[in-house]
């Protein structure tokens, strides 16, 4: 029996919205998580810069009897002026784009993945050298502060409250750097796997 050449195709699935029928939730997930972490770090660089302007006005608010104290914290600041500048300057770079990416991501734009999939090995590097800075800026503010004779400190109370807390900084510093190291690893291979691929592939 001969086919009618008047008669229409069947109609195929727009790709698109197969794709985004069987969307993984990992393509929810990660750029939401990576669009509050790219807001966080927008706002503490704004934080970062009203330290900066008012960094004299904060200074001049300090106790007087731990005027030495800060004299040394700020001496060891001053020697990691550049190490800092690098710091700052990269967090100002990557907070942005984490924010582009993770709504690239969320609209299923193919060139979006690959910024994200870039934005988070360079961040990944940035954390990791970030949490190393930080520690030992930390171990240089605690032998700082034993240097200085008891007087400098109203009571040893204070004195070992202050301690306590640069070492219970440290130990958040690095369980916060350990599972963001670990988050942005684990999306940046999910974000690699063929089936996602495939999804990006499909929904353009």
């Amino acid at each position: 029996m001969s086919e009618n050449p008047y008669q229409s195709a069947p109609s195929l699935p727009n790709p698109a919205s197969l794709a985004a029928q069987q969307k993984p939730i990992g393509l929810t997930a990660i750029p939401v998580i990576c669009l509050i972490l790219g807001i966080l770090g927008t706002l503490m660089n704004l934080w970062i810069l009203i330290v900066l302007v008012f960094q004299d006005s904060f200074k001049a608010a300090q106790p007087a009897n731990l005027a030495e104290y800060h004299e040394k914290l700020a001496a060891i600041q001053q020697g990691q002026i550049i190490f800092s500048i690098i710091i700052i300057c990269c967090n100002f770079i990557i907070a942005p784009l984490l924010v582009y990416g993770a709504i690239s991501v969320l609209k299923v734009k193919e060139s979006g993945r690959n910024l994200l999939r870039n934005t988070l090995l360079f961040a990944i590097i940035f954390v990791v050298a970030r949490g190393a800075y930080a520690i030992w800026h930390q171990f240089n503010k605690m032998s700082a502060m034993k240097e200085l004779p008891s007087a400098e400190f109203n009571d040893p109370v204070m004195a070992s409250a202050m301690q306590f807390s640069m070492v219970a900084g440290i130990v958040v510093g690095v369980i916060w750097a350990v599972g963001l190291v670990g988050f942005y690893v684990w999306s940046r291979v999910y974000l690699n796997k063929p089936s996602v691929r495939v999804f990006f592939d499909a929904a353009n």
